[in-house]
């Protein structure tokens, strides 16, 4: 082969070279490049869009089916990445009315949802309720409003009264969701003399108007709301949650980790753990109380224990008896000039007490690592032991009477007590 035939191959092959990596890259730029764009970087599904639309003002009927509304994905997320988005509601209603029958009870049980009982004149019981569900799709809002049975009984076995439940069977596994999918709302008119007992878990109750009759009141993880209670015997629990009474006349409370305001009552017993409390004005009140501050107002009579919490009371009428331990502020900032009693046995606490002006009264104060804090003008000492540990003193403060004079006996170890007008 000569040198020109030579080099006349080399070039053909060079020149076919170029040509296929001129097509390989054309191929590559048109793979790669991107779509002209139109200003839309996804397109809703059917579905969603129509959740966007805004509904017709109508009320829904039994059985409607909505598109939800104010369930926006996650941020960066579109509907067809998020399999859980909320687009359909569907809402089923239910209804019915019985007889009020004197003496008979009216008892719910629910969850996840509103709870409100509002009183009425006509002798009859009237239960609307409203099934919720959410889902992606129609289908699956069905799913769940399967899922979910309630159950209203005239004359319920085991109470003899009417009766409402929520049963709920098993999640739909492709209904799971970070989202309210479901709820369940009551809303009730009854006399306000039928004894009354209502549950509600995750959810809030609601009374409006004065009940007379019974109560048992218990909510877990939400808010109860009510006027007065009336009745000869009430209770009211509440965990997790809120509650705020305007009234009641005798009543059992329980609160744990949760916050509590009773305006005003007559005889309570309250067991608080781990909440904090306010209370008005209460004739005769019981408490025992760990791990949460209590504020009273004015109390006619006082009794029972507090431990690990702050405890205050506005005013004290007449008897205090009391066992606290690691109380650090244990106050009674007025004590009304009557007074009969006063019974305080403390541990890692401190007592203080003040006392009006013309206030009287003999008193005996025994302290262990600490001491008796007074004006000694205001004070006669009848007896004193002392130690480099220990105190026990006896006396009077101010003018006591000679009849039915006041008593104040204190105990507290690791602790200090301070007598103030």
């Amino acid at each position: 082969m000569s040198g020109w035939q030579f080099t006349q191959a080399a070039w053909g092959r060079a020149l076919l070279t170029s040509l296929l990596w001129a097509g390989a890259s054309l191929a590559y730029a048109q793979t790669a490049a991107p779509a002209e764009t139109s200003g839309e970087f996804y397109r809703q599904p059917a579905a969603a869009e129509a959740a966007t639309a805004l509904p017709q003002q109508t009320a829904p009927t039994q059985g409607t089916t909505t598109p939800a509304q104010g369930e926006a994905p996650a941020q960066g997320e579109t509907p067809a990445q998020d399999p859980g988005a909320i687009a359909v509601e569907k809402s089923r209603k239910l209804s019915r009315t019985f007889a009020a029958v004197p003496g008979k009870s009216y008892m719910l049980e629910t969850r996840y949802g509103r709870v409100q009982i509002n009183t009425w004149s006509r002798k009859e019981i009237r239960t609307d309720v409203e099934v919720l569900t959410r889902a992606s799709t129609d289908e699956k809002a069905q799913q769940l409003q399967d899922m979910i049975q309630v159950q209203l009984q005239e004359n319920d076995p085991a109470t003899g009264g009417v009766s409402a439940r929520s049963r709920f069977g098993l999640m739909p596994k492709e209904c799971w969701s970070k989202r309210r999918i479901y709820e369940v709302n009551y809303t009730i008119w009854l006399p306000k003399n039928t004894p009354l007992k209502l549950q509600n878990t995750f959810g809030e109750i609601s009374i409006n108007g004065d009940l007379t009759g019974s109560t048992d009141l218990a909510v877990h993880y939400g808010q109860l709301r009510a006027g007065r209670l009336d009745g000869a015997q009430n209770a009211v629990r509440v965990s997790n949650g809120q509650a705020t009474v305007a009234y009641a006349r005798a009543a059992t409370i329980d609160a744990c980790y949760s916050r509590l305001r009773l305006s005003a009552g007559r005889t309570i017993e309250l067991r608080n753990n781990y909440s904090d409390i306010d209370m008005g004005t209460v004739q005769d009140l019981t408490v025992h109380s760990k791990y949460g501050d209590v504020v009273l107002g004015t109390v006619h009579s006082l009794s029972g224990s507090s431990g690990f919490s702050k405890f205050s009371i506005d005013k004290l009428d007449n008897k205090l008896d009391m066992k606290v331990q690691y109380c650090p502020a244990f106050e009674v900032r007025n004590t009304g000039k009557n007074f009969r009693q006063i019974n305080l046995d403390g541990g890692y606490s401190t007592f203080l007490l003040n006392f009006a002006a013309d206030a009287g009264f003999y008193f005996d104060v025994n302290t262990d690592h600490g001491k008796l804090l007074v004006d000694k003008d205001m004070v006669k000492v009848a007896s004193e032991e002392s130690s480099e540990a220990t105190s026990d003193m006896q006396g009077s403060f101010g003018v006591v009477q000679a009849r039915n004079a006041s008593n104040v006996n204190i105990k507290v170890r690791y602790g200090n007590v301070r007598f103030n007008r």
